[in-house]
């Protein structure tokens, strides 16, 4: 909810009389169905739509996917990152880039 407050624009005098709503695109997940999400928005000129499970990769845009060099660097990292979690226990891997540092 204090994202919400302070991360989504305030419903003004002027927004509200263009007309100015938006929408709030969330996903299924369940802290994102409380009421008071949907009222914070509201309050706010946001309009809350849900977008199913599994769409993220179709609605978001990747950008490791769509830039070459980005996804690059992210793969160096990502390799450095598993080299480290194996050096720490070379059978479990499951730590995140952080806690492998």
């Amino acid at each position: 909810m204090k994202f919400l407050q302070r991360h989504l624009e305030n419903f003004t005098e002027a927004r509200r009389a263009r007309g100015d709503w938006r929408l709030l695109f969330l996903d299924a997940f369940k802290p994102h169905f409380d009421q008071l999400v949907v009222d914070v928005a509201w309050s706010k000129g946001y309009v809350v739509v849900y977008h199913g499970g599994g769409t993220t990769g179709v609605t978001q845009v990747n950008d490791t996917d769509c830039h070459g060099c980005l996804e690059k660097e992210y793969m160096e990292v990502e390799a450095h990152t598993l080299m480290h979690q194996q050096m720490l226990d070379p059978g479990d891997i499951s730590r995140s880039r952080q806690q492998a540092h």
